[in-house]
């Protein structure tokens, strides 16, 4: 006789926890500014433009070094200003490369507070991009945390979220109506490009 109340008791619970659950949890809608979301889809021609001006985190020596090439060349003659991608990116010579720098530990591990303070010098160095360093330290840490302790295969991924959260937030772009357009496009649909605490 006891036990149809109780189940009752708990089916009637549940269903009162899963309607609070659901009236609290925010539409996908919700999720985003009201942006126009085919204004902010993949734009390969505007995203391409090389028009954030930062030097690499390596020395183009060191990658050589460690088997890394030039696949192609950006220059702006009239900005004064040149750009290279480089290749050459596989486990290998990413070892190579953070050895080179005494970026792994004992182990040969990847280390992410040396990785950082690497980081830290970089920006000594430009201090026009303290601000937006910071914010993609605090970012890519926390998007990669499932993943710590990085393997050196997968450093090329979180040096890329660095990379890319300072293109998003650059502090200085080459001053043409290209770049503008891409500045522009960057302020009005950040929030699909990285998360904004």
């Amino acid at each position: 006789m006891l036990e149809y109340p109780i189940k009752s008791m708990v089916v009637i619970a549940l269903a009162i926890f899963v309607l609070r659950t659901y009236s609290q949890t925010p539409s996908f809608t919700n999720l985003v500014d009201p942006v126009n979301i085919h204004k902010c889809a993949a734009q390969p021609d505007i995203l391409n433009r090389i028009c954030c001006v930062f030097p690499p985190f390596f020395t183009r020596e060191i990658a050589k070094q460690c088997g890394g090439g030039v696949l192609g060349e950006f220059v702006d003659e009239k900005h004064n200003v040149s750009a290279f991608t480089r290749v050459g990116f596989d486990c290998t010579h990413w070892y190579c490369v953070l050895d080179k720098y005494n970026l792994l530990d004992e182990q040969g591990v990847f280390d992410l507070e040396k990785y950082y303070a690497h980081l830290d010098l970089w920006v000594s160095l430009n201090p026009m991009f303290a601000d937006p360093m910071l914010e993609a330290k605090v970012f890519c840490k926390d998007e990669f945390r499932p993943e710590f302790p990085i393997q050196t295969c997968q450093f090329f991924n979180f040096q890329a979220c660095i990379r890319n959260y300072i293109n998003v937030e650059c502090p200085i772009y080459i001053p043409s109506s290209e770049c503008d357009e891409k500045k522009e496009f960057l302020k009005d649909c950040k929030q699909f490009f990285h998360k904004r605490k």
